[in-house]
């Protein structure tokens, strides 16, 4: 993890799902989001990290548990806090799973007339058939207009 003034950069260079042999390391930026601070990811990050370093001590990991001993949070624990949020945001948790939101955050860029050619490379797949098989999935417009015009609202204040 590198902070600097206005973006927070993970370099993952461990081995996950999407990575082939011989592909440069995933590189995640959080950037600082103006129109609106409490839709603000990069300064949730740094609240956070201030509030967790004086539990994490010897813990490297980003993710600390807020119950002793303060250890790195599980993968279900981290499911269980995905799926809170996405219940409290109104998607049915039983119908959608905590791995949903990639498919659910790619299928609304689209629907947003986000470039696929963006959206591949933004999310580290090989081609658009990954996307097109796997991840593109229909968007309630219901939800969408609603959220949309939630996120709109934001920013023109």
């Amino acid at each position: 993890m590198h902070t600097e003034h206005r973006s927070v950069t993970f370099i993952i260079s461990s081995h996950v799902k999407q990575s082939r042999p011989g592909r440069k390391p995933l590189k995640v930026v959080l950037s600082e989001y103006e129109p609106e601070a409490s839709l603000c990811v990069h300064k949730t990050l740094l609240r956070y990290l201030d509030m967790a370093s004086t539990l994490s001590g010897q813990c490297t990991k980003l993710f600390v548990s807020f119950v002793k001993p303060h250890g790195p949070v599980s993968k279900d624990t981290s499911a269980r806090s995905i799926k809170t949020v996405m219940a409290a945001s109104g998607i049915n948790v039983k119908k959608f799973s905590a791995h949903s939101t990639r498919a659910a955050s790619t299928s609304a860029a689209l629907a947003s007339k986000v470039p696929v050619n963006d959206i591949i490379r933004a999310v580290g797949w090989k081609s658009a058939k990954t996307f097109a098989a796997y991840y593109n999935k229909p968007i309630e417009k219901d939800k969408f207009i609603f959220a949309g015009g939630v996120l709109a609202g934001c920013n023109s204040s």
